[in-house]
């Protein structure tokens, strides 16, 4: 009880009678994307009840505790804090461009720091190296460019990922959009810079609204 997540659909079946379907967001769909393409939106009634935005976004990760893990833009260092409480031979490696942001995480954060669990820099996507660099998960929590120019992180971001990682972009809603049309525009240029769309989820909960868009780099 308490928790509902999106899966894929088993091999060969769909809800529907094997006609292909479509989304807003990625064009036709084979009736087992299209399966979890439904329960993706439909995910989390329940999951979010006693946590809060960010407590959802790293449980939605799926950490299993050995994970190299990205977040981009950790502000003040919470979700940090929250993924180190997973990871046990994993670690952690968040940006972010803000030198005051980068302060207050590593800060909040020390013993972690101290620790070698979590790297914070200063600086962008583009300023790691992807011959050092290999990340199993990657969260971007109201990251704006994901909406207004995702090629700016996108397309660097793709050498970054590991074979099977995955991108986990959290959002609420800029004004005049709603979490389904912002979340369908999140996923919209995903293919042109190497990415497959997996799911999008959409939470509801008395303490808050927020949608997930889930990526996975595309083989080639």
């Amino acid at each position: 009880r308490g928790r509902n997540r999106s899966r894929p659909a088993p091999a060969g079946r769909s809800s529907g009678r094997g006609a292909a379907r479509t989304s807003p967001h990625h064009g036709t769909l084979s009736p087992a994307r299209a399966c979890r393409y439904r329960l993706g939106m439909a995910a989390g009634r329940e999951v979010g009840e006693g946590i809060d935005r960010l407590q959802w976004a790293v449980r939605g990760l799926g950490l299993a505790g050995d994970e190299r893990v990205l977040e981009i833009g950790p502000g003040h260092g919470v979700a940090i804090t929250h993924v180190c409480e997973i990871l046990t031979s994993g670690s952690i490696v968040a940006v972010d461009r803000s030198a005051k942001m980068v302060a207050a995480a590593k800060s909040r954060n020390s013993d972690f720091v101290d620790a070698g669990k979590v790297t914070i820099i200063e600086g962008t996507v583009s300023d790691l190296d992807p011959a050092v660099h290999s990340f199993d998960r990657v969260l971007a929590s109201r990251v704006r460019h994901f909406i207004s120019d995702p090629e700016l992180v996108l397309g660097p971001l793709a050498p970054l990922m590991a074979p099977g990682g995955e991108l986990h972009v959290v959002f609420d809603s800029p004004p005049g959009m709603g979490l389904e049309e912002t979340g369908a525009s999140i996923a919209r240029p995903l293919d042109a810079h190497g990415f497959r769309l997996e799911r999008i989820e959409i939470e509801r909960t008395p303490e808050f609204a927020a949608g997930r868009v889930v990526a996975t780099c595309s083989p080639g």
